[in-house]
């Protein structure tokens, strides 16, 4: 049946054989399955990408074998080359180019769905390109450890500016001149905060969730600080969910600007107060990490803290560095850019 049936305008569907149909096999005493995790961000794009690469290049040369060839063995069995040439011969004949998913993120519409039972994996949504969106429905099958294409639907649609809600916004105010401390003072403004704000003192939970936010933005953008004191040293902090040491900071909030997030995360992480305006250093590709993602890095010489670091969840250890005594495991792009900052290293856009 139908592993992705939404009967769309433009019809490229493809008829799926559903794994509870297949011939029982004889059971034989063997080590149990291992369990099916969900893919990380990473993989996910990469699984959509490929997908539907491989359909554009079937498409242009009216070679439907490699996607059929890629598919889970139920979608192989359930379909020719020819038959998956005749499925999408609609969406051929109006000239719909599919290449530009090759350098858009795609954008979720519904969480990914997975079915550990039956080994299934179910993404929705579009990647939002110009003149017309594409949007997909895809069912992936784990076999032998490897996701297989077991259905899918591609269907073109009107580009629509999405209208998005107003989050949580945190501006900077400077400090009145009559102020003795001269702290960079942070105000709430008034809007209903966003998922990821109300989720902010479970540090560990916002760690779990994040690929899929990830997803659904789209883009990313990050702000962390090189906070340097008067002998020099750097403030470096090892996560819980993740290897090495980096720099502290965070993701940036809708409405909220570069300069805010950097104090907002200082202060949550590592109870770092601004006294000045940081510098910035510039802002960086970490395409690595996310296709889409993005750094601001600043350096930060005026701040002040009036107790210890604070360990919020996500912050297992804070400590400052000198240049020569950096820790082994440090992040590599962190590690350049504290190269570029004290030894005037050429500096890349790429983290």
């Amino acid at each position: 049946m139908p592993a992705c049936d939404r009967s769309p305008v433009t019809k490229s569907k493809l008829a799926t054989q559903n794994p509870a149909a297949q011939k029982p096999v004889a059971q034989k005493a063997k080590p149990a399955a291992p369990q099916v995790v969900m893919p990380d961000a990473e993989k996910i794009v990469l699984l959509l990408r490929t997908t539907l690469l491989t359909l554009n290049d079937a498409m242009q040369t009216g070679n439907f074998t490699v996607l059929r060839d890629m598919g889970a063995p139920g979608f192989r069995d359930a379909n020719t080359a020819a038959r998956l040439a005749q499925s999408f011969a609609d969406l051929g004949s109006k000239g719909i180019d599919l290449s530009p998913t090759n350098v858009i993120a795609p954008q979720l519409t519904e969480p990914p769905g997975l079915d550990q039972t039956k080994g299934m994996l179910r993404l929705k949504g579009y990647f939002p390109s110009q003149p017309v969106q594409i949007n997909f429905e895809m069912l992936f099958q784990a076999v032998d450890g490897r996701w297989r294409l077991f259905g899918l639907s591609v269907q073109p649609g009107p580009a629509v500016r999405r209208n998005r809600r107003r989050r949580l916004r945190t501006r900077l105010s400077p400090a009145p001149h009559n102020s003795r401390d001269g702290v960079v003072k942070r105000v709430p403004a008034r809007a209903k905060p966003s998922l990821l704000g109300r989720l902010r003192p479970n540090r560990l939970l916002t760690a779990m969730f994040r690929p899929i936010w990830r997803m659904r933005r789209g883009m990313t953008l990050g702000a962390q600080g090189a906070v340097i004191d008067g002998e020099g040293r750097v403030l470096l902090v090892r996560h819980g969910y993740r290897p090495g040491w980096w720099f502290p900071g965070g993701g940036v909030e809708w409405g909220e600007t570069l300069v805010a997030a950097l104090a907002r995360e200082l202060e949550e992480e590592v109870g770092v107060t601004l006294t000045g305006a940081p510098e910035l250093h510039g802002i960086f590709s970490n395409f690595a990490s996310f296709p889409g993602d993005h750094i601001a890095v600043f350096v930060v010489r005026h701040w002040t803290r009036s107790e210890g670091y604070r360990k919020r969840g996500e912050i297992a250890e804070a400590r400052m560095f000198t240049q020569g005594e950096l820790p082994e495991r440090i992040d590599a792009g962190t590690r350049a850019r504290l190269a570029e900052i004290f030894d005037g290293k050429t500096t890349c856009d790429v983290w």
